[in-house]
């Protein structure tokens, strides 16, 4: 049986304190699956490789976001 997995962006987005970093997602509600994110890892040449179609991992990433509640900017939006 194939497990449906969505995907979602948070972008351009303040985040505060509050955000829980260690456990971003709780688990579906539906199926009750844990939360599972796919990092990815770096190549030899320093860029990261990941597989955005691989079902063994939710589908939900951050871009260009700020606040102490995000790790992939933490500077003021220009």
């Amino acid at each position: 049986m194939a497990i449906a997995t969505a995907g979602v962006v948070i972008r351009d987005s303040a985040i505060n304190e509050g955000f829980n970093i260690a456990q971003p997602w709780a688990a579906a509600v539906g199926s009750g699956r844990p939360f599972s994110g796919n990092t990815g890892s770096a190549d030899d040449k320093g860029n990261l490789q990941r597989n955005l179609n691989d079902n063994g991992f939710n589908r939900m990433w951050e871009y260009n976001n700020r606040g102490v509640g995000s790790t992939v900017v933490a500077e003021p939006k220009q």
